[in-house]
């Protein structure tokens, strides 16, 4: 719409429409848990040396923040379905941070590849996470307990569009996000 109201009309054979994305919560419920996201966990002040974060994803967010957290003396367990981390990364570059950043400390990054958390438990403000499908997982073991004090999401976001009424104007969009 133009100022007072009349509406103009704009030709493109392809369009991007960027409307900013809003969190979601993860497919996995953390009853009682402390979980965090990629805008709350900066401002974390549980975050203590010696707790364990779990981080839901080893993409750019979840690489950065596991960083962030293992340099402040937290033992950090990274859960991804894929099969490594920052899959859209030049490969030896991926190697060589995933070297350097389970060098920090004893261990202080541990990474589950091929995996998902399935189910969560809290008791006395710890996670028992259930990862599965691969990883550290193996055959005999399909599946393992983690526990964690405390869980980052920094995966779910999809577009804020719903409000938008994009369907209706005949514009398709993707209703389902990974």
């Amino acid at each position: 719409r133009e100022p007072g109201g009349g509406v103009s009309e704009i030709r493109f054979r392809d369009a991007v429409i960027a409307v900013g994305s809003v969190v979601r919560p993860p497919p996995v419920a953390f009853p009682g848990a402390r979980v965090y996201d990629t805008e709350t966990i900066w401002t974390a002040p549980s975050a203590r040396p010696g707790e364990t974060a779990l981080i839901l994803g080893a993409g750019v967010s979840g690489i950065e923040i596991a960083s962030y957290l293992a340099l402040r003396g937290v033992k950090v367990h990274v859960v991804e379905p894929l099969t490594d981390l920052l899959p859209a990364a030049d490969r030896d570059a991926a190697k060589r941070l995933r070297r350097a950043l389970e060098a920090i400390g004893e261990k202080a990054v541990h990474f589950s590849f091929g995996s998902v958390v399935e189910s969560a438990t809290t008791s006395t403000c710890r996670i028992a996470a259930v990862a599965s499908g691969g990883g550290d997982c193996g055959p005999r073991d399909p599946m393992r307990d983690l526990d964690f004090d405390f869980v980052e999401t920094k995966v779910w976001r999809i577009p804020s569009t719903p409000k938008l009424g994009l369907g209706p104007a005949g514009i398709p969009t993707r209703e389902k996000y990974p």
